[in-house]
């Protein structure tokens, strides 16, 4: 059964894999500078600190007396922006909040909670709005079906699920593919453009790649302009080809080879402590790793953190009992062309990619067909 990319709609901040710094913000204001200027209003709890997560960094700022103020570098071109509250990390305590920005300088207000969000100053945050009122529907419907298919015992019955969320899928997609015909000259065309490519199958590559070859050099050099082409030319190992061996350090400090795993079937898992949907597929790693571990089973988990404590933290909490690896050169992810994250291949003892993009059940229901039938 082919299956769609779509467990990275609902968090798409995750597709930027790789973060290059990370602290507090000391940028100076000058002509090559935006402000991103915050108020809480009627926020009944505190808001200590706000994270920012976009353009492979991740920054912060103190709230002080319920106003926060950011600056960062000009842009040319809209970007996606990620907020959170208090932490990046542990979700349990971090409210999230992406949005779409134009490059130029934005206030923006919170009303009773830190996610309930008004930005003024972006053109493109207003048409990201309606893309997010259009894809809600699908969001809940998305979310329903994958309930259904983590209730059901019965595999064929997860199996006709999953092809309700694919149908699903390519309806939403062709939602933002109306979009762009309707909105030619949007600031969110290539983020909608984007959207469709994630929603739709192989199958409708085609219409996506006649939109793409007709939009400017400019709009393709864009980041959402670069992931487009990274899922229409794919460029990842693919399945039936033989891994690439590398090296990393584990918590311990000791290093460890992939070619230590030949021998045994393996999930090779790329994540990191800040992506969301990483955090949630954890658990059916954990449930997969304590049911076949003893059946010539492992996993190889390669963080692409750049906070060490954060990435210690999220291991510790998830309960991650294998062994865990942290790519901080990022030449693994590179190795692999990882530009989104939750990603894992499954390997044969052979050595060969013989799974990849096994989420959630479908991790499980795969395994299953391997050690159990």
């Amino acid at each position: 059964m082919v299956l769609k990319k779509n467990l990275s709609l609902l968090f798409i901040t995750c597709i930027a894999a790789s973060y290059s710094s990370f602290g507090q913000s000391k940028t100076e204001v000058n002509d090559n500078t935006i402000t991103i200027n915050g108020v809480l209003k009627n926020v009944n709890y505190t808001v200590s600190q706000v994270f920012f997560m976009y353009d492979n960094i991740i920054d912060s700022v103190e709230v002080i007396d319920n106003k926060y103020s950011y600056i960062t570098k000009a842009m040319n071109e809209p970007f996606l922006m990620t907020l959170y509250s208090n932490s990046y990390s542990d979700f349990s305590i971090a409210e999230v909040v992406p949005f779409l920005l134009d490059g130029k300088a934005v206030t923006i207000t919170s009303v009773d909670s830190f996610k309930n969000l008004n930005v003024v100053g972006s053109t493109a945050y207003t048409d990201y709005i309606e893309l997010e009122k259009m894809n809600k529907p699908y969001y809940l419907k998305n979310r329903e079906l994958n309930q259904k298919i983590n209730s059901a015992n019965d595999l064929n019955e997860r199996n006709d699920y999953r092809r309700a969320l694919n149908k699903e899928a390519t309806i939403n997609g062709l939602k933002y593919i109306n979009f762009i015909e309707r909105n030619s000259l949007s600031p969110a065309l290539m983020y909608a453009l984007l959207k469709a490519t994630l929603s739709l199958s192989e199958e409708n590559y085609p219409l996506i790649k006649d939109i793409y070859d007709k939009r400017t050099e400019s709009e393709k050099s864009t980041n959402f302009g670069k992931r487009i082409k990274k899922s229409l030319f794919d460029d990842t190992p693919r399945v039936n080809d033989q891994t690439k061996n590398f090296t990393l350090l584990n918590m311990r400090g000791d290093s460890i080879s992939l070619d230590k795993y030949k021998g045994k079937y393996v999930i090779l898992d790329f994540w990191a402590s800040w992506c969301g949907p990483c955090r949630k597929e954890n658990k059916y790693l954990l449930e997969a790793y304590n049911k076949y571990k003893n059946k010539n089973f492992d996993i190889l988990s390669v963080s692409l953190d750049i906070d060490m404590e954060a990435w210690k933290k999220a291991i510790q909490k998830d309960g991650l009992i294998w062994e865990q690896l942290i790519d901080d050169n990022k030449k693994t992810q590179q190795l692999y062309k990882v530009s989104a994250i939750p990603q894992n291949f499954l390997i044969d003892p052979q050595g060969k990619i013989i799974e990849k993009e096994l989420h959630e059940k479908r991790l499980l229901d795969v395994l299953y067909t391997i050690f159990e039938k």
